[in-house]
């Protein structure tokens, strides 16, 4: 048998490699990590991944079986997180040590309780929590013996060579997009105070360049958690300007602010230190160099992960890296009876906490105290009792918690407005409030209160909460950036007045603007995209769908070739579509490739080009398309033609955007949807000049509002 000295390591990852690399904790290492949603994610094996998983739930031993792995390992290792990507099952077979790494647990709907959930289910009784240290109190409650706190585990940790000169901006290294709207926001202020930004998402083998290089490395949690990059930017050197966060949290044990970094508590706050601290770079450096001093040692991810190593062997647990329960745990676990309640209370709070800049909330007195004491490391919160409650709070002896509360009087709470009211039963009155949540019936009021926010999402998504930022970059050049949750993406085009226009129609007038139905839209196909201005609209609404392109206009597809690089999951086709395969002339717009066709018009010029031509319907088979979710086509008159060729998918479209060019185009478009969709939205320019959407009958949604009158 090996010695523990060279332990055979089993890991299964969570997250994509290309994103959060596995650790390096044994020589003799497997790691399984799951397979990317986009199949081409994962075409190849990376050197640090030995095997795919399923998504979700599966059986490890039995995936182990099939991979090749024989014998037993030495220890094993689970990472786990809130988007429930990896969550092998059937770990009473390995008869090793075994430990679980919690990631993420700060957002998604049942997040942080699922975790506990699994980890019970599982009969794993030793946890590492990474980011969310402020969250140790319920895993102790819900029985996990053993706790440990890793922060920076898996860290970047190269050293920054500084470059002659420091730069003099503002950087930020990360994801933004839909899962990071306080992020986004105050990137945007930031950008729009004049202050100079750089906002990337980077390989890691330079982010410490950049972190190191910059006068100022700014951060900003996704809710409240104390997250890589703030270990990042200490050992790269960089001046940390990082968003203040609870007593709980653990910041306080990596640095002081205004020591070894800074941090703000709000957008003004975040501005003022910003410039304060771009004009005095010196003091800036300063700071970065206590900084990084002060992090190195207990806090380098080389020691945590030999620390990590020993603790899963069975070793003791250094002083350092252990969570010893203190009052507010003590509380917690006093209080395990409801445990499954507050946790659901508490998810939707921080669910809230993660959206909006402040939240405000209010406890009745049938809500016991001990759900005021769970609330108080979201840092933005605004937490009130009633008068009435005051002895309770005095009796759990909380001083922090005490801080954090303000009592009013109920005349007071009921001239506030108040995001969240949480009660008791017995609570018969309650003031107004966005949301009211009865702690009894918590598990309930939870599945309503994120199924009724992921509707606000898909309608957020689908109106002007999609405007892109535009920058002039000289000429008629322009720069397009958009906000993916895989981060900042940017596409350059020529804006002459009809690329103007048309950015316009579907950016700010929401002409695309879909509808949602009962059907997941997985894949789109878009016929006359020209540079991939509807392709990227369709991406911010649905980030997960597969976007096909055609686009025969040479001049137009070597910047939708760049957009569908940058959109990915997203394929660019060099030709257009029709009823047969063939070539034909292509007249070019003489001043907007949004209007070329292959019918000339007044917008063309006299010259034409010969383009290829393909039976829309063969098309789609040679790519592998089975069946379309979302079906656009804007070919300038030639759209009845790629329609009749798409028969056999036409009934499966869900939703359906299309112009018509002629009146009688308009009416034999009618004819060949009638059947199997309905017109929901249009507009009508001209006799001959119009936008049509369709919704596939079976989908369409009820408005029983407005039901039918009149003669049927």
């Amino acid at each position: 048998m090996p010695a523990k000295s060279d332990p055979r390591l089993l890991l299964s990852w969570h997250a994509q490699p290309r994103f959060l690399p596995p650790p390096r904790l044994a020589v003799r290492q497997t790691t399984y990590c799951p397979k990317a949603s986009d199949a081409s994610d994962s075409a190849i094996l990376p050197q640090s991944i030995d095997g795919w998983t399923p998504q979700g739930e599966y059986h490890l031993a039995e995936f182990c079986h099939r991979s090749g792995f024989r014998g037993s390992p030495d220890a094993l290792i689970v990472d786990i997180d809130c988007t429930r990507s990896n969550r092998p099952l059937g770990l009473s077979q390995f008869t090793c040590p075994k430990l679980a790494i919690i990631s993420d647990t700060h957002h998604d709907r049942a997040g942080l309780s699922g975790i506990i959930g699994y980890l019970k289910s599982q009969q794993i009784e030793r946890a590492a929590i990474l980011y969310n240290r402020n969250h140790a109190h319920w895993f102790r409650a819900a029985g996990i013996a053993s706790l440990g706190w890793f922060p920076g585990l898996l860290a970047a940790n190269q050293q920054c060579t500084e470059p002659p000169q420091q730069w003099r901006l503002i950087s930020f290294v990360g994801r933004v997009g839909r899962l990071f709207p306080r992020r986004v926001r105050m990137l945007q202020e930031i950008e729009a105070a004049g202050l100079p930004l750089l906002s990337v998402s980077a390989e890691r083998p330079i982010v410490p360049t950049i972190l190191g290089a910059s006068a100022v490395a700014f951060n900003c949690s996704l809710n409240g958690d104390m997250n890589l990059r703030v270990f990042e930017t200490l050992h790269a050197g960089g001046f940390l300007l990082t968003d203040s966060l609870s007593t709980w949290s653990g910041l306080s044990a990596v640095g002081e602010p205004g020591v070894d970094y800074q941090t703000y508590d709000d957008l003004s706050e975040c501005l003022e230190k910003a410039r304060r601290y771009l004009a005095n770079p010196e003091q800036a450096r300063l700071i970065a160099a206590s900084g990084r001093k002060r992090i190195a040692g207990d806090f380098s991810p080389t020691v945590m992960q030999q620390n990590l190593m020993a603790w899963t062997l069975g070793g003791a647990l250094a002083e350092r890296y252990a969570i010893i329960d203190d009052a507010r745990t003590r509380v917690s676990i006093k209080h395990a009876d409801r445990l499954f309640e507050r946790l659901a209370a508490y998810e939707c709070v921080q669910e809230l906490h993660r959206r909006d800049e402040q939240i405000r909330i209010l406890l009745l007195p049938g809500c016991p105290l001990v759900v005021a004491s769970d609330l108080a490391d979201l840092p933005r919160a605004q937490i009130a009792i009633l008068d009435q409650s005051a002895v309770e709070l005095e009796r759990l002896g909380l001083p922090e918690v005490r801080r954090r509360i303000t009592q009013l009087s109920r005349s007071e709470a009921e001239a506030r407005q108040w995001d969240v009211v949480i009660h008791g039963a017995a609570d018969r009155t309650r003031p107004a409030s966005r949301y009211s949540i009865d702690l009894d019936a918590a598990a309930t009021e939870a599945g309503r209160f994120f199924a009724e926010i992921e509707a606000l999402d898909r309608h957020k998504a689908q109106t002007n909460g999609l405007l892109p930022f535009v920058q002039n970059a000289g000429g008629n050049r322009r720069v397009l950036r958009i906000n993916l949750d895989h981060g900042a993406r940017y596409l350059c085009y020529n804006e002459d007045a009809s690329a103007k226009h048309v950015f316009e129609e579907i950016f700010k007038e929401d002409c695309y603007k879909p509808v949602a139905v009962q059907q997941p839209i997985r894949t789109i196909v878009d016929v006359g995209a020209n540079v991939g201005f509807a392709a990227t609209y369709f991406r911010c609404c649905f980030p997960q769908s597969r976007i096909f392109c055609f686009e025969p206009d040479p001049r137009a597809f070597g910047t939708l070739r760049l957009t569908a690089e940058m959109l990915g999951n997203c394929t660019a086709v060099p030709y257009g579509l029709g009823n047969e395969d063939t070539k034909t002339r292509f007249y070019q717009g003489a001043d907007s490739t949004a209007l070329s066709s292959v019918y000339r018009n007044k917008f063309s010029t006299a010259d034409a080009i010969d383009i290829d031509i393909r039976h829309a319907g063969h098309a789609m088979e040679a790519l592998g398309i089975d069946s379309i979710d979302l079906l656009k086509v804007d070919t300038e008159g030639n759209e009845l033609p790629i329609l009749r060729s798409l028969d056999r998918y036409l009934a499966g479209v869900a939703l359906l955007f299309l112009e018509f060019h002629s009146e009688a185009a308009r009416r034999a478009i009618e004819r060949l949807v009638e059947s199997s969709h309905v017109l929901w939205r249009g507009e009508v320019m001209s006799a001959h000049r119009g936008s049509l959407f369709y919704i596939r009958r079976d989908l369409t949604p009820s408005d029983p509002l407005r039901p039918p009158i009149g003669a049927q």
